[in-house]
């Protein structure tokens, strides 16, 4: 039930900053950081509910093709978001919301493979991309404790990978 009211509400959310991203369009603002942080944290949103759904569902993902389409937009949203803070490199927290848009590409790219939810290894082409994006975050200062969250720590386990 609780995780049922944590997606409803970040489904919500999602509205939010998709009307926020349409009206920033729409509008002679040129400035990109609203933009970056619009599309992050539609992003962000999006994913969470993804996960709420998934654990209340206990991993029964029953539409496969709805899953990945919606894992596919959070991955452009975060990769748009990426490149607008790159305009914005004097951003105050440039090196921890990288770092942060660098591990959710991950996790991505994680739950886009889809074999940590039958528990299988993702293919090595795969495990590249994610090792590569998790150096990234960890480059730029992502704190340790951010292996410890789901799906990280469950595929660092599933393909025999430390970040140590």
């Amino acid at each position: 039930m609780y995780l049922k009211i944590i997606r409803d509400r970040l489904r919500s959310f999602t509205k939010i900053y998709r009307c926020l991203i349409e009206s920033f369009k729409g509008s002679s603002e040129t400035a990109s950081e609203p933009l970056y942080f619009y599309h992050k944290e539609l992003a962000y949103s999006i994913k969470d509910a993804l996960i709420a759904e998934m654990f209340e569902k206990n991993n029964d993902i029953t539409d496969i093709q709805d899953w990945s389409k919606l894992w596919s937009e959070v991955l452009e949203h975060l990769k748009d978001s990426r490149n607008l803070l790159r305009r914005n490199s004097d951003h105050i927290d440039y090196k921890s919301v990288s770092a942060e848009l660098c591990k959710n590409e991950a996790i991505c790219k994680i739950m886009l493979d889809g074999n940590i939810l039958y528990n299988r290894k993702s293919p090595p082409v795969e495990v590249g991309k994610i090792i590569n994006l998790l150096q990234d975050a960890k480059d730029e200062a992502l704190n340790e404790e951010s292996n410890n969250l789901y799906p990280i720590s469950e595929w660092q386990r599933l393909n025999h990978y430390s970040s140590d």
